[in-house]
């Protein structure tokens, strides 16, 4: 009754199928003996529980131990076939390899410690110290393995990062390049119309370019990849809206440019049309504002008989004039003059008095079907 009443109380808490062989003895006291050594119900309880811990945890931790050397070979293998264009991303692939070098023997120094860990097949002469000893000790080799496996895990997951990275890196400066190409194929163009703009995409530019160093000397030094990847991605983003903003600005530098050569056309007619009507020119074309081509050509020429008169042409290509010439005479001098540039240049005006801007257009039959223009405004009188 006693041996049966000793042997319930210590399997209460284990499997009854468990292989490990108590080999007790009841005590007429109540006690029982092991090995000559008298334990107490709960001692022995204890001590076939954590033996039965560290049977399961060793085995446990040895496939765990395996699995490790077999992910090892695994990003070995990731690694050698990683393209790294970028020499920051070499680098840190380079750390890995290193990294993993230097893990490779300690994987096998611990699962060889492992397996040299002889547990007894019963907790018979054997002490509760070395029980503990021995669970204790695999307790290590398992909490190692497991951040082994945790590093593993964030190597994999900077590899695939770093890799996007890389290939988004070889993006941006392949997009770079096109842009800069097209920058400085279109630089003076964007000077001459848009030169504000232009210097506020230049500086912005700078600005990224400093930056994007700034990212990549980061891929050498900070350990998180993925805030390297979406830095990546961040600046990809932001060359997209520069070779926007360029093409923006292009296409408007040749709106402007193909809207000043119909300007130096309709100038070029009028210098030739006032010099053919006896009128001489006072100065040379010159823009409103120095330097800016945005601004009105003005050029004055002087009548025969009329006084000076100055013509105003903007880029839309309306032209404005301010003469001395007499009301009454007014009609007749611009009219020959409008009939001589359509004639001569195919240039169709329509001057009009200030204060008649809005009266609409009369146009005869016998009218050539020449380009028309916007009606432009005069002081004296209005021509498109």
């Amino acid at each position: 009754e006693t041996q049966n009443t000793c042997n319930l109380l210590i399997y209460k808490s284990i499997s009854v199928s468990s292989v490990v062989n108590l080999a007790i003895q009841p005590d007429k006291r109540g006690g029982v003996y092991m090995s000559g050594t008298k334990c107490s119900r709960v001692t022995l309880n204890r001590m076939a529980e954590t033996l039965l811990r560290a049977k399961r945890e060793k085995d446990t931790t040895l496939k765990k131990m395996d699995e490790l050397s077999g992910r090892m070979s695994a990003l070995v293998s990731k690694i050698q076939n990683v393209t790294a264009d970028a020499a920051a991303i070499a680098h840190r692939i380079a750390e890995f390899k290193k990294l993993l070098n230097e893990e490779s023997p300690k994987i096998k120094e611990k699962q060889g410690e492992l397996e040299g860990i002889h547990l007894p097949e019963s907790i018979q002469g054997v002490s509760e110290d070395q029980i503990n000893a021995y669970h204790q000790k695999i307790l290590q080799i398992r909490n190692e393995g497991q951040r082994v496996d945790n590093l593993f895990d964030k190597m994999d997951m900077d590899i695939i990062n770093l890799t996007t990275a890389d290939k988004t890196l070889s993006n941006v400066e392949f997009t770079m390049q096109k842009f800069q190409h097209q920058a400085e194929a279109n630089e003076a163009l964007l000077k001459k119309w848009m030169q504000g703009e232009h210097n506020k995409l230049t500086q912005d530019y700078g600005v990224f370019q400093k930056n994007l160093t700034q990212y990549k000397n980061t891929m050498q030094s900070q350990k998180d990849a993925v805030h390297i990847s979406r830095h990546f991605k961040e600046a990809e983003g932001r060359l997209d809206s520069f070779n926007k903003r360029l093409a923006e600005l292009t296409q408007e530098s040749n709106r402007r440019e193909d809207m000043h050569q119909k300007r130096l056309y309709i100038l070029k007619g009028l210098r030739e049309v006032c010099a053919s009507l006896g009128f001489s020119e006072v100065s040379e074309p010159t823009y409103k504002e120095k330097g800016n081509h945005n601004s009105p050509v003005m050029q004055s020429f002087n009548t025969v008989n009329e006084g000076e008169v100055a013509f105003t042409i903007h880029l839309d290509n309306r032209i404005e004039s301010d003469s001395g010439i007499r009301v009454e005479a007014c009609g007749d001098e611009f009219g020959k003059l409008s009939k001589a540039l359509e004639d001569q240049f195919g240039v169709e005006t329509a001057f009009r008095r200030v204060g008649e801007e809005n009266v609409p257009l009369e146009r005869e039959n016998t009218e050539k079907p020449l380009p028309r223009h916007e009606t432009q405004k005069t002081n004296r009188a209005s021509g498109k």
